[in-house]
């Protein structure tokens, strides 16, 4: 088909439609060239280009390419018209474009696109092809200066991406939609899958990127059985290989709906990228944040990431809210929702945020900062001998959180679990532990502080250990216990050393301090109490080998029905107020 000459009669009607260069838009014919043609009129001329409302046009892979020169500019009006792919592409899909629009000058500012209101559909890929190579192609391949890409849609886009922007410095995407997109693995689910709905490449210094108000869903098969989840796409939104100072590039992500992706926002060999995520739910996948890159900062407010996948997912260990493995960076995520929580790694900082179904094992924190500030902890199943809730030796700072254990009617010992401590510090304070304890595993020489802290117990338990431990330094400080009357053989603490040195200011319901080989074991101005119906297990408190016990300005209260020992081989320095009840001899004061 031969190039029509663009005309005056072509623009007098501020536009230019591709059907007047020889498009047919009839859903069977090839209209490559003739489109071809009416965009490069468009950039030549200054005039949009408008296709046909309601038509379908068909196109071959990397046969619509067009450049823009410096200070050019392509705008297009889709007016709901379909580019539809014409052949099977069995090569990369990376290197295949419906449409390609590249500035003649590499990283300039100058050149603008703009496409609203077209649609675009890959459906004749073969979706489960076989070979070396990928499949697939890309809707379209942006590398100009600046990009504004609305209401457009796109569908069956598998092993390649749909939008893919390179060298771009300025990139609005809004109000798109996004359907069986992202890269469903051609290899019959043997190999993993590649292609993201949204794709930032090689991306310059000072770049500046929107994204909102869209919905990208992936490709919706049942997980392969192999381990990885080969059948998601490779991400929703990818920004990869930045390069420059600080900051290298910003990013929003508002308003938006992600589906079946292995990665939800995903982050690999930036420098100095600056992201935000606001109001963004995810459903489906691997993480709702992936970083393999450097220097890079995420700010994450209101979202909500649920796996939808209970337990172990196919021989996966997990689902990440955040899965980082960079040599800086910092991530803050606020007021978001996560469920369920399964085995990952969890990186950054959290406020208000809302853990639900949190009864995996092996939920490791990473990275140089680790804290959680007004958040909660839902559904709590674990305890010593069998899951970690938390795996990995960076946890900081648990303030004015809340955590709530699974079913407490049924009256089983569910714990905060703690593992591979190393000998790092964890402080608890402000917390309020319903229906659960803490188990907690590490380096001898590991300390957790509990200040200010609530343990409540609403169903009787048999043989409970409020804190277990068998190796750390634990120090109660200002802290309130409450077992339930009805418990046989409660322990606010474990029989091992180090379990716990340190009790003060604190008050303990119906539960025996114990401990064993403390050195020291003090416990100041702290009242132990038990209820009628409340048997002590032993002693009210109990300190055998321990080397060095201070009771100081301690309070024992119990019916007189229910015997009170104090018992220890080394008890000095001791300072009894107050007891109720009967008391054994003490020995060594």
């Amino acid at each position: 088909m031969s190039i029509t000459k663009v005309t005056y009669a072509m623009i007098e009607g501020i536009a230019l439609n591709v059907n007047d260069f020889g498009a047919l838009g009839d859903g069977l014919t090839n209209d490559s060239v003739a489109i071809t043609a009416a965009l490069q009129a468009g950039i030549d001329t200054g005039v949009p280009v408008t296709f046909a409302a309601g038509a379908t046009y068909m196109v071959n892979v990397n046969e619509v390419q067009v450049s823009i020169p410096d200070n050019g500019t392509l705008t297009i009006f889709g007016n709901g018209a379909l580019i539809k792919q014409l052949t099977a592409n069995t090569n990369d899909g990376n290197g295949f474009n419906l449409i390609a629009v590249e500035s003649d000058t590499s990283l300039t500012k100058t050149t603008t696109l703009n496409i609203s209101d077209l649609n675009f559909d890959a459906s004749v890929q073969p979706e489960n092809w076989t070979g070396v190579l990928g499949i697939g192609s890309n809707a379209i391949l942006a590398k100009v200066g600046i990009a504004n890409i609305d209401n457009c849609k796109a569908q069956n886009f598998f092993f390649s991406s749909v939008f893919r922007f390179l060298t771009c410095f300025y990139v609005n995407v809004t109000n798109c939609y996004m359907n069986r997109v992202g890269g469903h693995t051609p290899f019959d689910d043997t190999a993993s899958s590649a292609g993201d709905a949204i794709i930032f490449y090689d991306i310059p210094n000072s770049a500046a990127y929107h994204i909102s108000d869209c919905t990208f869903i992936g490709y919706p098969t049942t997980p392969y059985a192999g381990g990885y989840p080969h059948n998601l796409g490779r991400a929703g939104i990818v920004f990869e290989k930045g390069y420059g100072t600080n900051p290298a590039y910003t990013a929003t992500v508002a308003n938006c709906y992600l589906e079946n992706f292995s990665n939800v926002i995903h982050v690999e060999q930036t420098a100095y990228g600056d992201i935000s995520i606001s109001n963004v739910i995810a459903i489906g996948g691997w993480a709702l944040i992936f970083g393999a890159g450097q220097y890079f900062k995420i700010r994450a407010v209101n979202c909500s990431w649920r796996p939808l996948v209970a337990g172990n997912y196919n021989g996966i260990n997990g689902f990440a809210m955040c899965d980082i493995g960079a040599s800086d960076y910092t991530i803050d995520v606020y007021d978001s929702y996560y469920e369920p929580v399964s085995a990952n790694r969890m990186d950054g900082t959290y406020y208000n945020c809302t853990f639900a179904d949190f009864n995996k094992d092996n939920f490791q924190c990473g990275g140089t900062t680790q804290a959680f500030y007004n958040c909660t902890f839902k559904d709590i199943i674990a305890g010593p001998g069998a899951d970690y809730l938390f795996f990995g030796d960076t946890f900081t700072i648990f303030d004015n959180c809340t955590f709530n254990g699974f079913n407490p009617g049924a009256g089983v010992d569910q714990k905060v679990s703690f593992a591979a401590r190393g000998t790092t510090q964890l402080r608890m304070q402000n917390c309020v532990f319903n229906d659960c304890g803490l188990y907690l595993d590490g380096d001898a020489t590991a300390e957790t502080i509990i200040d200010g802290c609530k343990f409540n117990y609403t169903s009787a338990i048999a043989s409970l250990t409020i804190v277990d431990s068998g190796t750390q330094i634990i120090k109660m400080r200002n802290s309130d216990v409450f077992a339930d009357a009805a418990s046989v053989g409660t322990k606010l603490n474990n029989s091992t050393s180090y379990s716990l040195v340190e009790l003060s200011n604190s008050y303990v319901k119906n539960a025996t301090v114990y401990t064993t080989y403390a050195e020291p074991f003090t416990m100041i101005g702290s009242t132990i109490e038990f209820d009628t119906a409340a048997t002590p297990t032993a002693q009210g408190f109990y300190g055998r080998f321990a080397d060095y016990v201070i009771l100081s300005a301690c309070t024992f209260i119990s019916p007189t029905a229910v015997a009170i020992t104090l018992a220890t081989p080394d008890l000095r320095n001791s300072c009894v107020t107050r007891i109720n009840g009967t008391v054994a001899p003490l020995a060594n004061i």
